[in-house]
């Protein structure tokens, strides 16, 4: 029988999505983390639409929210855990645009930002929510903090074996994550996790796209949902009239500061990491030019992780192939 490990990542920014199966990746699914009810069907439409249900209601998720809907809905808040849709709905979107709806059973480890992973409270509210969204789906779920996903990422393969670089393996690592809604870090010592090295800090990359998108309502004479932002940001272009349009000159100026703000936190926290035999960066912000520089000015011998967007899930789902395999 096929051993299934689900590393789903509901993030604030963007719902990833990481499965392995038998060692093999599945294609990752990221999507934004947005969702709006569903109507009826467009007519004529050439692409067909995803849509989930969820307590007896359809939804949209993702670009089809974004698309199809003028009410699409996001939650940056701590309510996001008890709302009984918004975290179901994005699961059972990612599993639906994995080809894994209602035909896989496995193990299922999921992840919330460092400090909150602490609380159990809102650990057993966002396994609830990963329940209701897959229904039969996972034989166990467990919760742990996003940049120990990250560091996991980095210490196992996917079967769940150990075997990251020795210095990250036998070490004291920093792992640090650069999300949408807040940047965590945490401490990993020779395989274990430092509990009192949990930091959260709401720096999330989304304050500084804020700002951004004032600019570019500015310059452009029209208004912008964060997530077109966010979009034209990586893109490193809007898309307006059907043309790649440059960005304002200084668009990129509250990135920069948002970027030397937030690595200076950690420095507070870290020093300039002497300490430590690793630190590790990742999250949607590291693919980010004008965040990470401050980040590896402060901390020379940092670096950047495969995926960075994807690592957390991709340690999730390599954390519930240990779980799998040691429990055989």
């Amino acid at each position: 029988m096929a051993t299934t490990s689900f590393g789903p990542n509901l993030g604030h920014g963007y719902t990833k999505l990481v499965v392995l199966r038998d060692g093999a990746m599945l294609s990752p699914v990221v999507f934004p983390s947005i969702i709006a009810r569903a109507t009826g069907r467009p007519a004529g439409a050439l692409v067909k639409e995803r849509r989930v249900t969820i307590a007896g209601q359809s939804y949209w998720t993702g670009d089809d929210a974004r698309q199809l809907s003028a009410n699409a809905t996001t939650n940056l808040t701590q309510d996001r855990l008890d709302d009984p849709v918004f975290l179901p709905a994005l699961l059972a979107g990612a599993l639906d645009r994995a080809g894994l709806s209602g035909n896989a059973r496995g193990v299922c480890v999921s992840c919330l930002p460092a400090s909150w992973s602490k609380d159990a409270s809102k650990a057993r509210a966002l396994g609830a929510r990963l329940r209701e969204g897959a229904p039969n789906v996972f034989d166990a779920i467990q919760i742990i903090g996003e940049p120990l996903a990250m560091a996991y990422a980095a210490l196992l393969d996917n079967r769940g074996q150990i075997a990251g670089d020795v210095a990250i393996r036998d070490g004291r690592v920093a792992a640090i994550d650069l999300g949408h809604h807040t940047d965590d870090g945490a401490v990993v010592d020779r395989l274990r996790p430092v509990d009192s090295s949990y930091m959260t800090f709401p720096t999330g990359t989304a304050r500084a796209l804020i700002q951004v998108r004032n600019l570019f309502i500015a310059a452009f004479e029209r208004n912008f949902t964060l997530d077109e932002v966010d979009h034209a940001v990586r893109d490193g272009a809007m898309r307006l009239n059907g043309k790649r349009v440059p960005l304002p000159q200084g668009w990129d100026r509250p990135i920069i500061e948002h970027g030397r703000a937030a690595a200076k936190q950690f420095v507070e926290v870290l020093g300039r990491g002497a300490d430590l035999d690793a630190i590790l960066i990742g999250g949607g912000g590291a693919v980010l030019e004008q965040k990470i520089a401050p980040f590896l000015d402060a901390f020379p011998s940092a670096i950047v992780v495969d995926m960075p967007q994807m690592a957390i899930a991709l340690g999730c789902a390599r954390m519930a192939a240990y779980i799998a395999a040691h429990a055989r």
